[in-house]
């Protein structure tokens, strides 16, 4: 049976690692995000009269809607590659 390297199960040995590597790096690149658009947000309203506050809820939920549309938009990719992969003969409900 052939198996891609996006469909192996993480064992303790790499998880704990990568976990740690992607938690390191993560916690920065956020911080950086939400300094940079406070900061972009705040220019914003300066130049188009309206309040910091409602520009910067703006800008996070422009940036959050992108975000969770990806995460999504992978989802159904994952899905749809796994039942082309499979070929089923009858009705299959695939579960993540």
């Amino acid at each position: 049976m052939k198996t891609s390297l996006l469909f192996r199960y993480g064992v303790w040995a790499t998880m704990t690692p990568a976990s740690i590597i992607v938690g390191l790096c993560a916690a920065p690149l956020w911080t950086a995000q939400c300094s940079y658009f406070t900061l972009e947000a705040g220019r914003y309203a300066a130049l188009s009269k309206e309040t910091e506050e409602a520009v910067v809820s703006r800008f996070f939920g422009i940036f959050f809607c992108f975000f969770q549309m990806c995460t999504q938009t992978f989802i159904v990719s994952k899905t749809t590659l796994v039942i082309i992969e499979k070929k089923p003969t009858h009705c299959e409900l695939v579960l993540f």
